[in-house]
């Protein structure tokens, strides 16, 4: 089985080496991006954003001593939101927010602050319980102060006004004597991108691009976490981890992934024991950035998933012995300045080293020739279009070696709809074939 298996990979790195060398298709790369707007946009990924732990709450005061009700503050990659809200029949009808630096603050020739000249103001007939003020982030700093002010009234039963006062959120005196007008501080939360929401992706990639080879996409298998770390708008770190989980090929890949930063980073490469947390090597990059910052997740794919011995294959041959990664990568990016040009996944790719082709995922990339090099990122047949790089929910488990992955997954079909490459069906993986070849841990070793 060793021989055979061998003598196939061979010819099909012949045949590449062939193809690469006849290959013609610039001209069919530039009428399909003259054709297809996408090739300038990118997809939205399933991230989720969390800002802080909780909102900031403050007391909303009436009278200086009453407690009407509550002023709850937070904020997103976008937006600052003040919201307003009283209780026990307590309604306000105008409200008055400052929200900048303490120097700016309107104030009046005694020093209180002239609420009339506050830049946010609104007022509210009928009498209301609530209300959000939503602020762009692009208006402010990192840290300001917030003055919310508002004309409150107290009702009966009947909704008649039996009390009416001045109410502050709050905070700090303006003042050091006379108004009891306050404010407070308050600075962005940072705010966390996770992506994928489930905490993980996978990505397999069929390494003999740019011909179609069995379609078992278990040449490399592996699975990606990222989260951004934000500070208002400004990007401040991401973290990104790699483990290995297949690989079904002779060949040996470098696994790089290509993070467009407009700015400058520094960045940290840790390579971890796969069985504990302790680093086996670690290696620095300073003041780096631009669009095409590359980043090496794992230089040689080989060493980092060993075959088993008499196979080429780990992990992708039923009955032989199942096989653990000797390391996974953490990868840390502190940005000094600038912004991302591509949100996570960025752009994660295959360099195959015996035919020096490079495999981008065409669903992330939006681009029928992520590398200009003449040659599409997926293959077309009777049965569709197919890229050679896919990324997938954890759960999904790769087809075994030699096996057509629509012999196990047969509603795997990509099309181009609205201008967007994408899958037909989102949840393809969820209905194998009844009896069909894919990765089971039972069946090795």
């Amino acid at each position: 089985m060793e021989n055979s298996a061998f003598l196939f990979k061979k010819f099909f790195l012949l045949m590449t080496v062939v193809m690469v060398f006849f290959s013609g298709c610039h001209d069919d790369v530039d009428e399909l991006t003259e054709q297809y707007p996408f090739l300038e946009g990118i997809i939205n990924v399933p991230t989720e954003t969390l800002c802080g732990a909780a909102p900031k709450k403050m007391k909303f005061l009436a009278g200086q001593h009453i407690e009407a009700g509550e002023v709850e503050i937070s904020n997103d990659l976008k937006n600052l939101y003040i919201s307003v809200n009283t209780k026990n029949n307590w309604f306000f009808g105008a409200t008055h927010i400052y929200v900048g630096s303490k120097a700016n603050m309107p104030l009046g020739g005694g020093g209180n602050p002239k609420i009339g000249n506050f830049p946010y103001k609104s007022s509210h007939d009928p009498l209301v319980q609530s209300y959000l003020l939503t602020i762009p982030l692009d208006k402010l700093d990192p840290c300001f102060v917030i003055a919310v002010h508002a004309e409150a009234f107290k009702l009966d039963d009947k909704g008649k006004v039996v009390q009416k006062e001045t109410a502050w959120a709050e905070g700090e005196q303006i003042k050091a004597s006379g108004s009891w007008a306050m404010n407070f501080d308050y600075c962005l939360e940072e705010c966390v991108i996770k992506y994928p929401i489930e905490a993980v992706a996978t990505l397999a990639f069929e390494d003999l691009y740019p011909i179609k080879g069995d379609a078992d996409y278990n040449d490399m298998v592996l699975d990606m976490a990222a989260r951004q770390y934000y500070s208002g708008r400004q990007i401040k770190r991401i973290e990104m981890e790699f483990n290995l989980k297949a690989r079904g090929t002779i060949y040996d890949h470098e696994f790089a992934i290509r993070v467009p930063l407009n700015g400058s980073a520094n960045i940290k490469i840790e390579r971890f024991n796969a069985t504990d947390a302790q680093a086996v090597e670690t290696e620095n990059m300073s003041g780096v950035g631009g669009e095409n910052l590359k980043i090496v997740v794992f230089p040689s794919t080989k060493q980092v998933l060993l075959s088993t011995q008499g196979h080429f294959s780990s992990n992708t041959l039923a009955g032989t012995l199942l096989k653990t990664p000797t390391t996974r990568t953490k990868v840390t990016i502190y940005v000094e300045e600038g912004h991302l040009m591509l949100s996570a996944p960025f752009d994660p790719y295959l360099h195959v080293k015996e035919t020096d082709q490079k495999i981008h995922i065409i669903e992330i990339t939006q681009k029928i020739d992520a590398d200009g090099d003449g040659n599409k990122d997926y293959w077309e047949d009777e049965e569709g279009i197919h890229p050679f790089g896919i990324i997938m929910h954890k759960d999904w488990q790769w087809p075994l070696e030699y096996v057509n992955i629509l012999d196990v997954y047969p509603d795997f079909k990509y099309v181009i709809e609205g201008g967007v490459f994408k899958a037909k069906r989102f949840d393809w993986y969820k209905t194998p074939a009844d009896g069909s070849d894919y990765f089971r841990p039972e069946l090795f070793n």
